[in-house]
């Protein structure tokens, strides 16, 4: 799964960069901060839900797939968010730490 998150890791950077090149804001500090809200509740998942959630009754092959594969859609859902709600709302020319 480390190979999944990788390259999905990749793929929101080049998303996020294109995203704010084409709004006008700066491509590369978005591409590191998409990056950055991947991982995050990636990391957070992992070590503080996964362990709360674990229970060692259950050993069927599907539980395993689905705590494996938990962490990588929370940071996806995460990126998702945090593109629609606020790299698209930067309007044209405006950076992303203008204030």
């Amino acid at each position: 799964m480390r190979i999944l998150g990788g390259i999905i890791a990749i793929l929101v950077a080049i998303w996020f960069y294109r995203t704010a090149e084409s709004k006008g804001a700066e491509p590369f500090s978005w591409a590191i901060a998409g990056t950055i809200f991947y991982y995050l509740p990636m990391g957070l998942w992992t070590y503080v839900v996964n362990p709360m959630i674990k229970n060692p009754h259950i050993t069927s092959e599907g539980s395993s797939i689905i705590a494996r594969l938990a962490p990588t859609l929370v940071g996806v859902v995460v990126v998702v968010l945090l593109r629609q709600f606020v790299l698209l709302k930067v309007k044209s020319g405006q950076s992303d730490n203008a204030g």
